[in-house]
This record gives structure tokens, C-alpha cells and sequence, in this order.
């Protein structure tokens, strides 16, 4: 994994077995929003470790300030130090593209066929890239309800914007809200919006998302 400059001064001490568990608990907390444990990350994340590894790693970065846990018996969270990292990590990722993958990008956007033959190129690709049988199927995605959403801070007036849907399939996007927004504010925010979207379809959320941010932000500051 590239890291950007300011995030490698930031986690010098960090091994890359510990850098992959805090971005395995980040990513674990967004898509079930429960306290990541040792054999979860273990079992779904990095088999190639055993749950006691990764229980001691996991006790180094609580030091570190990267985890923390909310009980004793409980898996561990992750900080705003490990949100920062995650954020980090994913844009570092869409900086560096492959030359290959730019050029099967490039490739795909210039066809103008239906979805269908669409997914039969990018299977052909996948397979190309594995040598692998590659098969590829649609679902209704627009019918996919959402779960729940979340806000991380990033500074200033950029907040990244995470929606997890059903079956755990996430997106986030980088959005600008008014003002400088604490994360405790962010919280609050995505609680409410979460209440009101969860159970709905993607399409239909999709399309009043800005109304429910803007909304919920004008109700936290009457309170």
C-alpha cells in the first residue's frame, strides 16, 4: 500500500501487519457499526494470522492510539487517528492507478452497448487479469435499502460521506457541509439521517440525500 508523505510521517512506527488491522477494523466498524474482535479480523480480514497475533497487535495500537475499547470484554473501535488513516489510504488508492487498469478504464467508458455487454467486457477483463473463469451478474441495485450512514471528519468543511447498503456494500464520497463541523456534531447528524433513510431504497435516498443532510444539520443547531 502507497501512503501519502504526511500519513507515513504519522504511522513511521506502525508495521504493515498493524497498518492492515486498523484498516480492517475501520472498515469493519462501517459496514456492521459493532466493535471489531480478534478472530472476526482474523476469520474475515487475515486468515494468514492467528486471533492471539492479532489480539497482541491489536493491544500495541490501543497504546498507539489507533483502537480503543469501549468495554473490557469488547472488540476494539476505531479512534478519528484510524479514521484518518482509512481516509488517507483510499485516497492514496485513487491516485495510483494502474497504466493497465487506466488504459481498461479508458476502454470501457468508450463503449456505448447496454449494461449487459458492458459486464461481458469487464468479465473478460477480470478474467484476462486472473486467468480465471470470470461471470458476472445484475442485480436491482437501485432496489438495495440502506443500512445506515456515516460521516467522518477531514477538516475544514470537507466530511467524507459513508452510506452502507444491504449486504454490506459501501460507498463513500468526499462532500462539503457549512462550517466547520466537530465530529460529536457529525455523529448526531448521521444518527438522525440514518433514523429516517434506514430501510429505504438506494434510488429513493439517493436522490433527497442533500435535503436530509441539510435538514437534520438546521434541527441539531435549533436544539
Amino acid at each position: 500500500m502507497i501512503l501519502s508523505a504526511n500519513t507515513r510521517k504519522e504511522v513511521h512506527a506502525v508495521t504493515e501487519r498493524q497498518l492492515e488491522i486498523v484498516l480492517a477494523v475501520v472498515y469493519e466498524f462501517i459496514r456492521t457499526g459493532e466493535p471489531a474482535g480478534s478472530r472476526t479480523i482474523s476469520k474475515k480480514y487475515m486468515r494468514g494470522n492467528s486471533p492471539a497475533t492479532i489480539r497482541n497487535e491489536m493491544a500495541d495500537l490501543e497504546e498507539m492510539r489507533y483502537l480503543y475499547q469501549a468495554h473490557t470484554s469488547s472488540g476494539r473501535l476505531p479512534t478519528s487517528k484510524a479514521y484518518r488513516l482509512y481516509v488517507d489510504s483510499i485516497m492514496q488508492r485513487r491516485r495510483s492507478v494502474p497504466l493497465e487498469a487506466e488504459a481498461w478504464m479508458h476502454e470501457i467508458r468508450n463503449r456505448r452497448e447496454g449494461i449487459e455487454s458492458l459486464l461481458t467486457q469487464v468479465t473478460q477483463l477480470l478474467g484476462k487479469a486472473t486467468n480465471c473463469i470470470g461471470v458476472a451478474a445484475l442485480s436491482a441495485l437501485e432496489e438495495v435499502t440502506i443500512q445506515r450512514v456515516s460521516f467522518m471528519r477531514l477538516g475544514g468543511d470537507m466530511v467524507l460521506l459513508i452510506v452502507v447498503l444491504e449486504g454490506g456494500l459501501v460507498h463513500h464520497t468526499n462532500i462539503r457541509l457549512p462550517g466547520d463541523l466537530s465530529q460529536d456534531v457529525l455523529d448526531e447528524l448521521a444518527r438522525r439521517i440514518s433514523t429516517v433513510a434506514s430501510g429505504h431504497p438506494w434510488s429513493e435516498v439517493r436522490r433527497t440525500l442533500s435535503a436530509y443532510i441539510f435538514e437534520g444539520l438546521e434541527r441539531i443547531r435549533d436544539v
